[in-house]
């Protein structure tokens, strides 16, 4: 009975003889088939490792530009410093400069105005340090006007301005150019 037993197993395990002939090109080709997509899968792997490292490469490269980027953003604000500060030497120097000349050509003027000066005047040379004292001289400070004061200019401006003639002595002593509007009869 034994056999009986293993026969029906055997007959229910193995397919029909013509059944599993018909089925055995179906399983090559799916073996094939299996065999190509895990080619494929680990072709897919490597492509895909192979990517990672170049993204990784990618960002290394993008991490250094970075970091080149900001060392040239800081040089560039550093030159930039450097070159407003070369500006403002250069300014300075030039307004020393301009000082300077402006410097001579006041005393060059003083000089001249001390020269005529003393030429009107018949003196010496006038040296630099009483140039100063000249020009002091010359240049009349006006005190501060205040209403009391303004009233006391035109007073006296006022006087200032009717002629006081003398004696007949005096219109004989002046000068005919300033005599021409004056009569001498009185």
């Amino acid at each position: 009975m034994e056999n009986r037993k293993n026969t029906g197993l055997r007959k229910r395990k193995l397919p029909k003889d013509g059944t599993v002939q018909e089925q055995e090109p179906a399983i090559k080709e799916m073996c094939q088939a299996l065999k190509e997509m895990e080619s494929e899968l680990q072709n897919l792997r490597d492509d895909n490792n192979q990517l990672r490292d170049e993204l990784l490469g990618k960002d290394r490269q993008l991490a250094e530009t970075r970091t080149v980027l900001v060392d040239r953003e800081h040089k560039l604000s550093n030159t930039q410093a450097l070159l407003v500060d070369r500006e403002q030497q250069l300014a300075a120097q030039t307004l020393v400069v301009d000082t300077k000349e402006f410097e001579t050509e006041i005393l060059r003027l003083k000089r001249l105005l001390a020269e005529k000066s003393d030429t009107n005047d018949h003196t010496a040379l006038v040296s630099p340090e009483t140039i100063n004292e000249v020009i002091q001289k010359q240049t009349p400070v006006s005190s501060a006007r205040t209403p009391a004061s303004n009233r006391m200019n035109t007073v006296q401006s006022s006087v200032k301005a009717i002629a006081h003639h003398g004696s007949f002595q005096d219109e004989a002593s002046e000068q005919d150019c300033c005599r021409r509007g004056v009569c001498s009869s009185g």
